[in-house]
């Protein structure tokens, strides 16, 4: 698991709206063993959030990053997932993001699961 680039996460503070930020892990989490992420998610990314294609790339590498963190310790509460981030990690972001990984953990853990082995 390699290390997360949260200065890149910082990215999704452009984004317009909460959804965006909804759809953009739940894309990252279908493309989560993926070698490369598909170039229409970063082109996309990039458009939304009008940023480079090197920023898309990297929130988004972050992004399957965190998820894969809190999947892999388990992250089941407010207080674990925000022990992933720096203290001195935007809070609201750090909110949201955490609210989104725990709406979704039992669903990403249970898809995990069910597809080891393929």
């Amino acid at each position: 698991m390699s290390a997360i680039n949260f200065d890149a996460l910082l990215l999704l503070l452009k984004a317009n709206t909460k959804d965006l930020v909804v759809k953009l892990c739940n894309e990252v989490f279908l493309h989560k063993d993926a070698l490369c992420l598909p170039e229409i998610v970063i082109k996309t990314t990039a458009d939304s959030l009008s940023v480079s294609h090197t920023e898309s790339l990297q929130l988004l590498e972050a992004l399957r990053g965190l998820i894969q963190k809190a999947l892999f310790v388990g992250a089941s509460n407010g207080a674990s997932i925000a022990a992933i981030f720096p203290e001195t990690f935007h809070t609201n972001l750090l909110s949201l993001l955490g609210k989104v990984i725990l709406e979704n953990q039992v669903t990403w853990s249970s898809h995990v699961i069910n597809n080891q082995g393929e």
